[in-house]
Parts: structure tokens; C-alpha cells; sequence
């Protein structure tokens, strides 16, 4: 996967976000650097996601909502 699949993988996040993390240290590793960009393993990634990003559970109130 390239970064506009890494941006949707990791919860719709922007692609200078998706480059903030890329270069992080214990983020996959690219498995190929091809002329329009670097490449990823998507089940490495969604397993580095699922331990560095959990998704909010549906019924979890989001961080945006007002207070009641």
C-alpha cells in the first residue's frame, strides 16, 4: 500500500500526517521504493495500527462532541 492507502487505513488521516509517522521508529518498514513512491506491507501495517492506533469503539463519544 502507498501513503493515499496508508492515509485510509489509519483513519482517514492526511498524507503529511501518514509522512509524520512513516518515519517513526518502530513504523513497517517500505517493502519497495518504486519511482512514485514507497510501497508497504498492508498486514504489517494494520498490525502496527492495531497497537499504535486502536479505532474508537461506535458507542465511545467522540473528542469533538460538546458536552451535555
Amino acid at each position: 500500500m502507498g501513503t493515499g492507502e496508508l492515509a485510509v487505513c489509519l483513519g482517514g488521516i492526511s498524507r503529511q500526517r501518514v509522512s509524520q509517522l512513516v518515519r517513526r521508529a518502530g513504523f513497517p518498514a517500505p517493502i519497495a521504493c518504486l519511482n512514485q513512491g514507497k510501497v508497504w506491507d498492508a498486514e504489517e501495517v494494520e498490525a502496527w495500527a492495531s497497537i499504535h492506533r486502536p479505532r474508537q469503539d461506535a458507542d465511545a463519544p467522540s473528542r469533538m462532541a460538546p458536552s451535555e
